[in-house]
């Protein structure tokens, strides 16, 4: 699974024209989602999701929201673990940073 597209986050980060759009768009997603769950046989997940939009001022806001499908119970406990999961990744990338840093200046 590829961490990171910069081509394909920088077209998915055009902010969508309106609510309605974004809501289209958001619908469409969670029955692509929802199809794929009963292909590939995943009982329960959770997703979360972040998208660019325009208000009606013209103005562009963060659209966020979250969605889960399976046995309600597992939710947070499926939370809470990825939340830990991420929170480790990022120290281990900032630790990476650090140590790169250090080596440079001769420090390590």
């Amino acid at each position: 699974m590829k961490d990171h597209d910069a081509a394909t986050y920088r077209l998915c980060n055009e902010p969508k024209p309106n609510m309605q759009a974004a809501n289209a768009d958001l619908d469409g997603f969670v029955g692509a989602v929802e199809e794929a769950r009963a292909k590939f046989k995943i009982p329960d997940f959770i997703l979360a999701y972040s998208f660019p939009l325009q208000t009606e001022q013209g103005e562009e806001a963060l659209m966020t929201g979250d969605f889960c499908m399976g046995h309600l119970a597992g939710h947070e406990a499926m939370a809470a673990g990825l939340l830990g999961r991420l929170q480790a990744r990022r120290q281990e990338r900032i630790g990476s940073y650090l140590a790169k840093a250090l080596k440079q200046r001769g420090e390590w």
